[in-house]
């Protein structure tokens, strides 16, 4: 069973991460949307746009400590999350040196690296290495090329294929059905 205190820490290294990548997405002149729960693994709506049927990105942001080079910690996203506009942004921060790193996954990228992306029955998990997770992830991180990247995907998303939830209350009138019919005796 996990210490109060590990959890307290990995809940607060959360909020952080959504707390800053909210930022560093909002500064790129993607607009965000917090959900009040998360839905298909959207802890943020990425937007170009407010408008009706605006296209969006599932974002799910995730925050991680590596204390030194010997150190290690996991991310693990559920199977089911990762399809369409899904999104992982990943914030580093690595004590050793007080430096923070931010990376970004689409779902090509976690489905099509499994050399990163370890699969188990119904999550893909990323282990992080103090030693080398600069290396290994340099290709993911997040810089202008991967924000276009973004922009692209929403710009192209199914706003349709993204949730499949339907909230709330709603009436409907059907018309009445007729029916005639004949029958005869022997």
């Amino acid at each position: 069973m996990p210490k109060t205190s590990s959890i307290l820490e990995k809940q607060l290294t959360e909020k952080i991460a959504v707390s800053d990548i909210s930022s560093f997405l909002l500064s790129h002149g993607i607009i965000i949307a917090q959900p009040a729960v998360d839905l298909n693994g959207a802890d943020l709506l990425a937007l170009m746009e407010v408008k009706d049927g605006a296209k969006f990105a599932r974002i799910q942001c995730k925050g991680r400590t590596l204390a030194d080079p010997k150190s290690e910690n996991t991310v693990s996203i559920k199977k089911s999350y990762v399809t369409g506009t899904f999104t992982l942004l990943l914030n580093v921060y690595y004590a050793y040196n007080s430096t923070e790193h931010l990376f970004c996954f689409f779902a090509y990228d976690i489905k099509g690296r499994p050399d990163l992306w370890k699969i188990t029955d119904s999550e893909y998990r990323l282990t992080l290495s103090g030693k080398s997770f600069e290396e290994k992830l340099d290709l993911f991180r997040f810089t202008e090329s991967r924000v276009k990247a973004l922009k692209e995907i929403i710009r192209d998303s199914n706003v349709g294929k993204e949730f499949h939830y339907v909230f709330g209350k709603g009436k409907s009138a059907m018309p009445v059905i007729k029916a005639a019919g004949h029958a005869s005796s022997p």
